[in-house]
């Protein structure tokens, strides 16, 4: 079963299922880049858009 969520994922457990997909592998890369990201890209004060940037892409691209 693939459950992204996690009171699905232990419904589904608790329905029997014996294997329940709990992420994807892009959603984790995803995750982890935009955690690396906010290490190095500084935001507004105001939790706005990246200075310099317009809040599409960091100014860097």
């Amino acid at each position: 079963m693939n459950a992204f969520n996690e009171a699905t994922a232990r419904a589904y457990m608790d329905a029997g299922a014996s294997f329940v997909l709990v992420g994807a592998d892009v959603a984790l890369l995803a995750r982890g880049s935009e955690a690396l990201a906010d290490k190095f890209i500084p935001t507004n004060p105001d939790g706005g858009a990246p200075l310099g940037g317009t809040g599409d892409a960091p100014s860097s691209y």
